[in-house]
């Protein structure tokens, strides 16, 4: 590698940490505001479209949990940048599929993944509780259920409304609890992506009807640990924290404008 390209790489690197610290303090400054503690939201780094390189930088930082959206993306990149970790001597970081999972992906994606973020429906929990049995996994998947209440048909997840009398509400409470009966899963939680209206109160509502719903669930399930209500990315993450957020996934705002094409 020339200079000039060491330069450039270490300037690059020297942004994302910066972008990191300061992120964790906004974070934690929305969350006392709140009223919670500083602590009780972790930062996930969203790496689409991000190469090995950069997320490299963002481990060495402290930055320790990524989301990738594809298997077939996500397989060689998370293989390179484990091997960076291992010649760096760096932390070994956890890596969540935070993109909808097509049922024929399932068994990459328990060889990839330590974790499933996007669990939306029954019959994709019993097909990985199924195969997470084959593979012979020590420790149960920590899967969280995806709700989309947008009503967009273009977006994964079971579909719920703002509303508190939303009719389809006991179907999910009903197949929630069939998913928490199934073995070699943990549901930890609940998980959804807010409108891209550009406007971050567009994404209130949803991101406060997650809650409710979770602690719904929690109620009919107290011994269910429903920790996690991940939601909130860079547009929209302070809205997500001051409605409960106890996860929120950044992309461009750790890691700098999108590639062209892509979305965090």
């Amino acid at each position: 590698m020339r200079a000039q390209e060491i330069e450039s790489a270490e300037r690059e690197a020297a942004a994302i940490g910066a972008n990191i610290a300061r992120l964790r303090h906004t974070i934690a400054g929305i969350a006392e505001e709140a009223g919670r503690s500083p602590d009780s939201v972790d930062l996930h780094g969203a790496t689409k479209g991000v190469d090995a390189q950069r997320i490299a930088a963002a481990i060495r930082h402290g930055l320790l949990r990524f989301g990738e959206n594809w298997v077939q993306e996500a397989a060689p990149k998370i293989r390179a940048v484990n091997e960076l970790t291992v010649e760096a001597s760096l932390p070994a970081p956890q890596w969540r599929m935070i993109g909808h999972l097509q049922q024929n992906k399932v068994n990459r994606a328990l060889e990839v993944f330590d974790a499933i973020d996007t669990v939306d429906s029954l019959r994709l929990a019993q097909v990985v509780s199924r195969r997470a049995g084959i593979s012979g996994r020590e420790k149960p998947v920590d899967v969280l259920l995806e709700i989309d209440f947008t009503g967009a048909r273009e977006r994964a997840g079971f579909k719920l409304g703002l509303d508190g009398d939303d009719a389809r509400l006991p179907s999910f409470m009903h197949d929630a609890r069939r998913i928490m009966a199934l073995p070699n899963l943990r549901v930890v939680g609940l998980m959804t992506v807010g409108p891209m209206a550009g406007d971050p109160e567009a994404a209130r509502p949803g991101f406060r009807r997650l809650r409710e719903v979770r602690d719904t669930l929690a109620e009919t399930e107290p011994r269910a640990a429903l920790t996690h209500l991940s939601m909130g990315m860079s547009g929209d993450y302070e809205a997500a924290i001051q409605e409960g957020a106890t996860i929120v996934r950044l992309g461009s705002a750790i890691f700098g404008p999108r590639p062209a094409g892509r979305t965090y």
